[in-house]
């Protein structure tokens, strides 16, 4: 009963950082994305 009392406010807080792996992997590729999208617009600045 603690360990899942316990799982659940943890998903709540930090539901973000410490999502399933499908989201985590999401995020990656976002980041992944947005990063190539801010040097090529450091590029096109340059």
């Amino acid at each position: 009963m603690q360990a899942a009392e316990q799982h659940h406010p943890v998903e709540r807080r930090g539901g973000r950082k410490a999502g399933t792996r499908g989201v985590h992997q999401m995020r990656g590729i976002v980041n992944r994305i947005v990063k190539a999208l801010i040097i090529g617009a450091g590029f096109y600045m340059l």
